[in-house]
């Protein structure tokens, strides 16, 4: 039997398995071999999936990617207050803090007050 191979259904077995108070994937046949051991079904799947991730030896050649010919550069940006403030009070709340230690939340308020500090270590150059 062929069964469907999109995401939706995938996601329902999946789902299935999950649910049930018993989570073990039933037996699984590899080479005419029957697995029940969860160590041999996980490495069977491994298997499987690494398998479907090498490339065939007479594949054709590895694509180039395209040329972009840059008519004109940017040299700087230099944010203006009204940009700046914008995008510390367009930021998500409820996320958490990045490396900085610093929480959205402070942006966000402190906004106004934070545009000349940032604006000065802001200035991208290309």
């Amino acid at each position: 039997m062929q069964l469907p191979l999109y995401s939706k259904y995938w996601w329902s077995t999946l789902n299935s398995f999950l649910s049930t108070p018993n989570r073990h994937i039933p037996p699984i046949e590899t080479n005419h071999t029957l697995m029940y051991e969860e160590p041999d079904k996980a490495n069977a799947f491994n298997d499987y999936f690494a398998e479907q991730t090498k490339l065939q030896a007479d594949a054709s050649a590895e694509p180039t990617p395209p040329l972009y010919q840059l008519n004109s550069t940017l040299s700087n940006i230099h944010p203006t207050h009204h940009e700046l403030e914008l995008l510390l009070r367009s930021l998500p709340l409820g996320t958490a803090v990045g490396p900085d230690l610093v929480n959205n939340r402070i942006l966000k308020e402190l906004a106004f007050e934070l545009y000349t500090p940032l604006a000065s270590c802001l200035t991208i150059h290309f």
